[in-house]
């Protein structure tokens, strides 16, 4: 019933699921970062809870219902549980998307006995790992070649460290190269048709946000997909080093980049310490691998031709 691939960061993993989604014809599909696909399937959810009321398994088999109407294959990339919202409900949803006929495509940096390690309640988990186990065919994608890393050639000084005078001269520069003689003013968008959220400083399709305003406050996929849609170049300035008591920024941060990545949005950073030095905690050492191998793809010329 579908492929669940894993290894590494940079070993190839999405580069085989493009390979088979953009080959396989005459079959409807999805293809989708796994963070946005959950996202999709928690708004499907409250929405049916709004017209029905009976338990949630229905309401998971009818979104599923709903789903496999318009696809039989879905692609989902990057596929990581770190919240026990997602963790309670993917077992009842991969089973329900498979009893429907659709074939799942996975890749993720875990393999499947990892995903959701060291969580509270992680034993309700089990049966999703189990399924995944028993539906689908798991391959080990680790090669020690990072790919994305072997392919950066000419890089183009976009993450500038470490925070001291001579940056501030070179972030002048590059505002100027950006806005010209134009200056930032604040700006508002739409995150869904009851949210939106204040840039303080944008300028057409550029804008500039400090890491405290991205991370260090609650805000999540949805705040994040809403800028990296309205803008096609970021510029965020003091990112610091983050340790384990920087759990929740670090978490954002991950996420952040993940959607910058998907959206191919022009990146120029400021922070603190380099960016292999950018985690030194342990709790988040398996997922800011992708971040810091994204981080120094994002500056590649190859990366930058498809912003």
């Amino acid at each position: 019933m579908g492929v669940y691939i894993w290894g590494d960061v940079g070993r190839g993993k999405s580069m085989i699921m493009d390979f088979f989604f953009n080959h396989t014809h005459n079959i409807p599909k999805k293809r989708s970062h796994f963070h946005q696909f959950m996202v999709e399937f928690h708004k499907s959810i409250i929405k049916w809870h709004s017209k029905n009321d009976v338990s949630q398994n229905n309401a998971i088999s009818d979104v599923a219902e709903n789903i496999a109407k318009n696809v039989k294959v879905i692609c989902l990339d990057e596929l990581q549980v770190n919240n026990i919202a997602d963790a309670m409900v993917l077992q009842r949803l991969f089973n329900s998307l498979f009893k429907k006929g659709i074939f799942l495509f996975i890749t993720s940096n875990f393999r499947p006995e990892d995903l959701f390690k060291d969580s509270l309640q992680r034993e309700n988990f089990l049966l999703c790992i189990q399924l995944i186990n028993s539906r689908l065919d798991v391959f080990n994608l680790n090669n020690h070649i990072d790919y994305r890393l072997e392919k950066i050639g000419n890089i183009e000084k976009l993450y500038y460290w470490p925070l001291d005078e001579e940056l501030s001269y070179y972030v002048h520069l590059v505002l100027s190269t950006l806005l010209g003689e134009h200056d930032f003013s604040p700006s508002t968008i739409k995150v869904d048709d009851n949210n939106y959220i204040t840039v303080l400083k944008s300028y057409g399709k550029t804008a500039m946000f400090s890491f405290l305003e991205l991370c260090e406050i609650p805000l999540g996929i949805l705040e994040y997909l809403a800028v990296c849609k309205n803008f096609r170049t970021l510029i965020i300035t003091g990112i610091p080093q983050m340790k384990n008591e920087d759990h929740n920024e670090a978490l954002r941060f991950i996420i952040l980049i993940d959607c910058i990545y998907e959206h191919k949005n022009k990146l120029i950073c400021t922070a603190e310490v380099a960016i292999d030095d950018l985690y030194v905690g342990t709790k988040h050492k398996t997922e800011f691998k992708r971040t810091i191998s994204r981080l120094h793809e994002m500056q590649s010329s190859n990366y930058l031709k498809l912003t």
